[in-house]
């Protein structure tokens, strides 16, 4: 930068000129610094790239008007040059990179815990079945009692009662008529 700020100091063209091609190469040379840092070889999973921070715009304008080759450099370097404003749009994207990856993240256990969940549902539900099906067949032991009671029993039982053996009326058991519900098809 202290190239580029001379440049603007000086009124003879042909000096502005050398401060000019300074400020190229000493932007190419800290290009050339940072991309042979190679900093993304420290972490596993991050994009090969350095961001440079130039906080003129005016002066990286400055540097690829006098050296146009100088962008492409710091592309294949991995540097990439930024201003403030290129600076503020990169981080917004990196910032958005992040949320997506966090929404990513929660999708992916949202669907870790519905699997868990089906997984236990499953053995619940045939578990459910099952004491339907036994509670129907306890029923239907419970109401065959009760008809071998009306059959077998009871007729003896009025017969005593008509002889006056008893003074209570008895209240005999009835019928179970309901049957439990099963299960929806898909469930099972």
């Amino acid at each position: 930068m202290t190239a580029y700020l001379e440049a603007a100091e000086v009124g003879d063209d042909a000096a502005y000129k050398d401060y000019m091609r300074a400020h190229a190469q000493a932007v190419r040379g800290r290009v050339r610094e940072l991309g042979q840092k190679a900093y993304w070889s420290q972490f596993e999973k991050t994009p090969e790239v350095v961001v440079m921070f130039v906080p003129v715009e005016a002066s990286v304008a400055a540097a690829f008007e006098e050296d146009p080759s100088l962008l492409e450099y710091a592309l294949q370097s991995k540097v990439l040059i930024t201003t403030p404003v290129t600076l503020l749009a990169f981080l917004k994207a990196v910032a958005y990179g992040w949320q997506q990856q966090a929404v990513s993240e929660n999708a992916r256990q949202i669907a870790a815990v519905g699997k868990e969940l089906y997984q236990r549902i499953t053995p619940f539900f045939r578990h459910l079945n099952n004491l339907r099906r036994r509670i129907d067949q306890t029923v239907e032991s419970y109401n065959q009692s009760i008809g071998s009671l009306e059959r077998r029993i009871l007729p003896s039982v009025n017969r005593l009662q008509e002889l006056d053996v008893g003074d209570d009326e008895l209240d005999a058991p009835q019928t179970i008529d309901q049957r439990t519900r099963s299960l929806p098809e898909a469930s099972e």
